[in-house]
């Protein structure tokens, strides 16, 4: 795949780096150019004798890395972290693409595999149909018409060859025969070459008469089984199709019974809902517009006596108002009592 180049680019660029980080690291510092000669002057055998009375020098302090060293080692850890970073989201591209490559494939074998399925139990169910119907004899027939239609090719095929071949043999023995009276026309006149040439030819001719009846049997016996299976073949068409108008006249048959009681189911069913439906039908239908009517008058009729409880209700009030109206005016109607006498 593509993603196969850019993962080994990303692994070559993480090597590159980690040995530019790794050289550096084993070079000697650049601060300490003869660090190597102290190597010869701490052996044992190049200290001069004087030396020994000189005190030991103290240890020199190990020089720190230089800040461009540290910048190389930053760099080269963040490139190696990108290129690990790199090849791991590549790596994990790839697996995604595999994995959805494989299910695309499992899917599809899937759905071969049920196409399958479903045409093997769709050949089967047509065998048991056919099976059931008659009609696997004349796929047997048919089959036998196709076969003997083939044998009868490949005879034909062979009586065609035997009689190209018995048609050179006869053209062989006939210019053999033409080359034979040419040689005695000219008996008297013969050389050696002529009088081999006669006794070769005489030699022959007995083969080529006996090749030529062997290539006559041949083309005969050929043309006899071409004759016999083109009969053979005639008889199985005869025998196919008389077994074909057997089978539709039972197809046929079983249409027309089938039409009969299909026919005779439809009569009985509307029969049966004439006498047995329609009659249930109706009374449940009365049953219903009399439970309607009974509802609609018992809800009229409520509603009636409502509107004349509420009538009477005005009424009474109306009569205690007129009462109340009538006690008013009584009481402004009577008259002021006399004023009393006075006795002068």
């Amino acid at each position: 795949m593509a993603l196969h180049r850019p993962l080994a680019q990303s692994c070559r660029a993480c090597l590159a780096s980690t040995r530019r980080t790794s050289r550096p690291a084993l070079a000697p510092p650049r601060d300490r150019p003869f660090a190597s000669s102290s190597r010869f002057a701490s052996e044992p055998d190049l200290i001069s004798p004087s030396s020994s009375d000189r005190p030991p020098s103290p240890p020199r302090p190990r020089a720190s890395p230089s800040p461009h060293l540290k910048d190389l080692h930053a760099s080269a850890h963040k490139r190696l972290a990108q290129a690990r970073a790199n090849a791991q989201q590549q790596l994990r591209t790839l697996l995604r693409s595999l994995d959805a490559g494989a299910r695309k494939q499992a899917h599809a074998f899937a759905a071969a595999l049920q196409a399958l399925e479903l045409e093997r139990k769709v050949r089967e169910v047509g065998g048991r149909i056919n099976q059931a119907t008659g009609y696997e004899e004349i796929e047997r027939l048919r089959n036998g018409v196709g076969a003997k239609e083939k044998a009868l090719m490949d005879a034909r095929d062979k009586a065609v060859s035997l009689k190209q071949a018995y048609t050179e043999r006869v053209k062989l023995r006939a210019d053999s025969q033409r080359e034979v009276n040419d040689l005695l026309q000219r008996k008297s006149a013969w050389t050696g070459p002529d009088v081999l040439r006669f006794t070769e030819l005489v030699q022959q001719e007995h083969t080529n008469e006996q090749e030529e009846n062997r290539a006559k049997l041949a083309m005969d016996s050929a043309e006899e089984a071409v004759e016999k299976g083109f009969s053979e073949l005639m008889q199985a068409i005869l025998e196919r199709y008389h077994e074909e108008q057997v089978w539709s006249d039972k197809i046929r048959s079983m249409s027309t019974y089938g039409s009969l009681g299909i026919t005779s189911l439809n009569v009985l069913l509307f029969l049966m809902s004439l006498l047995l439906i329609e009659p249930w039908r109706r009374r449940r239908l009365v049953e219903n517009v009399e439970e309607r009517l009974r509802e609609n008058s018992q809800q009229g009729h409520d509603a009636t006596q409502k509107h004349l409880a509420g009538l009477q209700e005005l009424v009474q009030q109306a009569q205690a108002t007129l009462d109340a109206v009538a006690a008013s005016t009584a009481a402004l109607a009577v008259p002021p009592p006399p004023p009393p006498d006075l006795a002068y």
